[in-house]
């Protein structure tokens, strides 16, 4: 009798210590703020393309297109809010707003207000909402109108240089 009750005791300590150890931890409320790179299906107002998205820091980004076939090699730098597009060795400094440079930008946006504040809320360009995979890396980000599915996403070493 005295072998079942503590028996008993024992798994009911277990059960209420591994409840507090599981208590303890919390999910993140905020996107990592790291440089990353990652794969990304995106849609985006009717547009569905795939991309390698790279972000080097708050504010700075490279989105390079690897379908549809017809857009393969379109990059889109964004930098200090000026966004420039390069294809096929030809480069433009674009403020034109059409619906590819709008998307890179909603993008760009969605994120780094979900790295600075929080997973979801409202930013410049509108509401937006990043999603953590089990192991806290973003698996999807929406924003009015865009949608992105991140895969094998990882993280870069930031490269320091110092100007003599």
């Amino acid at each position: 009798m005295k072998r079942s009750l503590f028996a008993g005791f024992l798994i009911t300590a277990a059960a209420v210590l591994a409840g507090c150890s599981q208590a303890d931890v919390q999910a993140p409320s905020a996107a990592p703020d790291t440089a990353f790179t990652a794969d990304a299906e995106i849609s985006y107002e009717g547009l569905e393309l795939a991309a390698k998205v790279t972000r080097s820091a708050a504010g700075e980004w490279e989105l390079r297109i690897t379908e549809p076939y017809a857009l393969e090699g379109l990059t889109m730098k964004i930098s200090d809010g000026k966004t420039s597009l390069s294809m096929l060795g030809l480069e433009s400094d674009s403020d034109v707003c059409t619906g590819i440079v709008s998307m890179a930008r909603a993008l760009a946006c969605a994120y780094d207000a979900a790295a600075d504040s929080a997973l979801s809320g409202t930013s410049e360009l509108g509401s937006y909402s990043v999603t953590l995979d089990e192991s806290s890396l973003p698996c999807e980000l929406s924003s009015d109108g865009l949608k992105v599915q991140f895969s094998d996403y990882r993280e870069n070493a930031v490269e320091h240089t110092r100007e003599l």
